[in-house]
């Protein structure tokens, strides 16, 4: 195992494809439920092909494919910078996958914060 510090899902995928491409996945999709294709349908357009190359997304397929995965959001920024950004983007009124998206926190953390406002 590459690193003990890291969500089992990302520990799994930087034994497979390499520390860096794991961390790149989950910089593109860490806190979000994805999808990911068997290797034999993974078109070149695909999120996965965009950020680690085909090599290592048909790894990934060969290993995951076939169904939906919470990507886990590995390391981040701080908790108070991303509480500010979670607020800041409530008020704008993005939709909490937007929020997930620009922020790169969880869905769960984003329905907590929202959640928390609405009682002030």
């Amino acid at each position: 195992m590459i690193s003990p510090s890291l969500p089992a899902l990302l520990a799994e995928l930087a034994d497979a494809i390499g520390l860096p491409a794991a961390l790149a996945i989950a910089h593109n999709r860490g806190g979000q439920m994805v999808y990911i294709p068997q290797p034999d349908h993974l078109p070149d357009s695909h999120w996965l092909v965009e950020t680690v190359g085909m090599d290592a997304a048909r790894t990934v397929a060969a290993h995951l494919g076939g169904g939906c995965h919470l990507i886990p959001l590995g390391p981040t920024g701080t908790r108070a910078t991303i509480k500010t950004a979670i607020t800041d983007s409530l008020q704008r009124g993005l939709s909490i996958t937007q929020i997930v998206a620009e922020t790169g926190v969880s869905r769960r953390t984003v329905e907590r914060h929202r959640a928390t406002l609405r009682q002030k």
